[in-house]
């Protein structure tokens, strides 16, 4: 065989053939997930939800309402906290072109389309998915129980501390410095300090207390100061059964920090990923599988399994005597050893 090498530019194809476009067989996670959801009749549910929202002849057809929920649970169980990474997620992946049922001579939402469909879909509609998996879950006995527990978990706003201004003057936190050096005597009238010196005047005055009740973001007004908890008392149940599933939305889907402006937007998206938590639990109840991600350790587990049975069966072939053998067709070089699945 001689050595492929990979050429340095590359003239796209004038046409491809059906035949040779390249084809996934499907992640087995994402497989089972669509299964779910289709005998669910997902897909149905959603459609007569949103379609109040949508006009019934005028303008193209938009992106499928199931489709657009799917892209935000790829989003949950890849990781991903941005509406553009999960657009490119989706676009790069056969496997989930697949899953969102996208041929390939489509092109895959962008993060565009996302945003548009998010608006027009009202928090009411994402609620009713989210108590619609619930009952998905109600059907395959996992929901028990009478005590509800509430989790407070603090999301990192699209705002930052230094683009925050005075309700009553409008100042930023620089101009606000800037007027207290001024009275203080640190600086004239007119005089314009370096950010060095703002910060070190900063530092060292007292009573550096900012309250939402004078302070705002111009980005995001719906954004809040908050303290971070040097530490933490909970009692271990809470710990275990409300503060773990909190943890898997923010950190494990991606959940922690929000790019989006307004509570209601976030409240939107939140609430798809805690749906996609409920569907990964029910998933790991039927499959023992709750995340995609998961099958990477299952999938090395079985390639160890499937050596040690290869290497196996090559030994007991080689323990075996001429006698045993003398009517069976002795194996030649190029005879494949076949094993069963």
């Amino acid at each position: 065989m001689a050595l492929g090498r990979r050429g340095k530019e590359q003239q796209p194809s004038f046409w491809i053939a059906v035949d040779d476009l390249p084809r996934s067989e499907g992640h087995v996670f994402y497989g089972k997930l669509n299964k779910l959801l289709r005998e669910a009749s997902f897909d149905e549910f959603v459609e007569r939800l949103c379609e109040p929202y949508y006009h019934d002849t005028m303008g193209r057809p938009g992106i499928p309402p199931g489709v657009y929920f799917r892209m935000l649970l790829v989003g949950y169980f890849e990781g991903l906290g941005s509406q553009r990474g999960i657009a490119w997620r989706c676009a790069d992946s056969l496997s989930l072109r697949e899953f969102l049922g996208i041929r390939l001579g489509e092109l895959a939402p962008d993060h565009s389309s996302l945003t548009r469909v998010r608006d027009r879909l009202p928090i009411s509609v994402h609620q009713q998915v989210f108590c619609f998996v619930l009952r998905v879950a109600d059907a395959k006995g996992l929901l028990k129980g009478k005590t509800v527990g509430v989790d407070a978990t603090t999301l990192e706003a699209d705002a930052a501390m230094k683009s925050i201004v005075r309700r009553d003057t409008g100042e930023d936190w620089q101009e606000y410095v800037r007027r207290l050096m001024q009275e203080a005597g640190q600086i004239e009238p007119g005089d314009q300090p370096s950010a060095e010196e703002i910060a070190r005047f900063d530092r060292q005055r007292k009573n550096k207390k900012v309250s939402n009740q004078q302070w705002q973001s111009e980005t995001d007004p719906d954004s809040r100061i908050t303290k971070m908890k040097d530490g933490r008392t909970l009692q271990r149940q809470r710990s275990e059964k409300v503060e773990r599933s909190f943890a898997h939305v923010c950190e494990t889907g991606g959940s922690r920090r929000t790019w989006l402006h307004g509570l209601e937007k976030v409240r939107k998206r939140y609430l798809t990923s805690a749906m996609a938590r409920n569907l990964g639990l029910v998933l790991r109840h039927l499959f023992g599988i709750g995340t995609a991600r998961s099958l990477q350790g299952e999938g090395g587990l079985a390639d160890n399994l499937y050596v040690v049975l290869f290497n196996t069966l090559a030994a007991l072939e080689r323990l075996l005597t001429p006698t045993t053998r003398t009517n069976q067709q002795k194996p030649t070089a190029n005879q494949p050893l076949a094993l069963a699945a």
